[in-house]
């Protein structure tokens, strides 16, 4: 619809995520794949793939379209495609062969800058169960190039998409933030931060042993699966060039910490502009 789009007909679309077929297909994607699959490596790299093909822009487009039955706001529709666009680059980003033309048209290089980002996510609502809606707020002081093609761009998405998500789920209010900073000349810090409860605090401190580091590894989970940070992990790792999950934690490059009742979660990525090919110093946080 580009610059002319018909809300009317845009409404109606949007409305369809959350009705058969597609809502159940989303529910029920890759469970007979697991049920099926031997066990080991194999069944461990499935389902971090499902993670994501299940949550991405695929959970707070949900969202959106459960506003959509009592807010008319066009920008907020719009948005909703934004959403729809993002999910289908990330869910091309880990099966290849689903949309050959379009995965192509992914590697070919298109600079995507930050400021993209900074528009989809400032002021960003979603629903809370019970409560009033919530809302991001972003503070970005880097203005170079977020990516130099789709399939990068959808990376940097996953790795963002998950952070929110945990943090639309779990924010103990209605705001999210969302800081996008350049550290150390060749890399952008990304950190998502959510009030928390005392009840989530002392269940982070009890279960990582007071080192949310451990987050990131795998296992660890209130409700979901654990996977989705360890994905996190991976994209970053391979990211800096590190040789694993590992050396990206004890480095900074990315992980979680609580301060003064908030929850925050980093992650890193080079920075295209950066000149320097030495790591970056991330000691600072």
């Amino acid at each position: 619809m580009r610059d002319k789009p018909d809300w009317s007909l845009l409404r109606k679309m949007v409305a369809q995520i959350l009705l058969p077929p597609l809502s159940t297909a989303a529910k029920m994607l890759g469970r007979d794949s697991m049920a099926h699959c031997s066990q080991g490596d194999a069944t461990h790299a499935l389902g971090k793939a499902l993670h994501d093909l299940r949550g991405g822009a695929l959970v707070p487009l949900q969202l959106y379209v459960r506003m959509a039955e009592w807010d008319d706001d066009p920008l907020h529709l719009r948005n909703a495609t934004f959403l729809a666009r993002d999910q289908a680059k990330i869910m091309r980003n880990i099966l290849p062969d689903l949309d050959p033309e379009a995965r192509s048209a992914d590697e070919a290089e298109k600079p995507h800058f930050t400021q993209a980002v900074v528009e989809k996510w400032d002021r960003f609502r979603f629903e809370r169960a019970g409560m009033e809606p919530g809302h991001v707020n972003v503070r970005c002081s880097y203005d170079g190039l977020l990516a130099s093609c789709c399939l990068e761009a959808s990376a940097v998405d996953r790795i963002v998409y998950n952070y929110m998500n945990n943090a639309m789920r779990f924010t103990a209010e209605p705001s999210i933030s969302l800081e996008i900073l350049p550290v150390g000349g060749n890399a952008v810090r990304w950190i998502v931060a959510n009030p928390i409860t005392p009840d989530q605090s002392e269940w982070l401190k009890r279960n990582t042993n007071g080192d949310l580091s451990n987050l990131f590894r795998g296992g660890l989970t209130r409700g979901g699966n654990g996977l989705g940070l360890t994905n996190c992990a991976d994209f970053v790792a391979a990211a800096f060039g590190l040789p694993d999950i590992q050396a990206a934690l004890e480095g900074k490059f990315l992980g979680a910490v609580e301060e003064n009742g908030w929850y925050l979660a980093w992650a890193h990525w080079p920075a295209l502009y950066g000149q320097d090919e030495k790591r970056p110093d991330l000691s600072v946080q």
